[in-house]
């Protein structure tokens, strides 16, 4: 995994000094990455502020690959692909979802982990769930995170 990584890194690198170089002598400017700060392990945001996770290492690595410094910029998952859009970052990350939506915007990376989504249930009631058959009956209520990949997922 973490051979994997590294060449990512430097593919990701190379890939993105193709298209976001400047001339020669001039000051890079930050390379922005665009990210909700709520999905640990990929980025958390701490009580001090601070953002860590696999991806805040990532974005930092990327940057300095390029020669540039990393900005992160705060979105949310229901504003992630207007913000994009509308240049507010370069790169968004933060265990993003492919979605033909999403794709139509811009470029997906490889995938590193795929960790798939997975119900939660209290313990006390894990003796009640054992399918997607046992969760999809009337009677059982489903809380989802905003945002359409989630949706699309619970409502399939």
């Amino acid at each position: 995994m973490a051979a994997l990584f590294r060449s990512l890194i430097a593919s990701l690198a190379a890939w993105l000094a193709l298209g976001m170089g400047s001339p020669a002598g001039a000051q890079e400017p930050a390379l922005r990455f665009g990210l909700t700060g709520d999905y640990p392990p990929f980025a958390e945001m701490q009580a001090d502020g601070s953002l860590t996770g696999a991806d805040i290492d990532m974005a930092r690595q990327i940057a300095r690959a390029m020669g540039r410094r990393a900005e992160f910029v705060s979105t949310s998952w229901t504003a992630l692909s207007a913000d994009f859009v509308a240049g507010r970052f370069d790169i968004a990350l933060g265990g993003l979802t492919v979605t033909p939506e999403r794709a139509a915007l811009g470029t997906f990376s490889i995938a590193l982990p795929d960790d798939g989504k997975r119900p939660l249930a209290l313990c006390r009631n894990r003796r009640l769930y054992h399918s997607l058959a046992d969760i999809d009956r009337p009677g059982v209520r489903v809380q989802i995170n905003r945002g359409p990949a989630i949706a699309h997922l619970a409502t399939q």
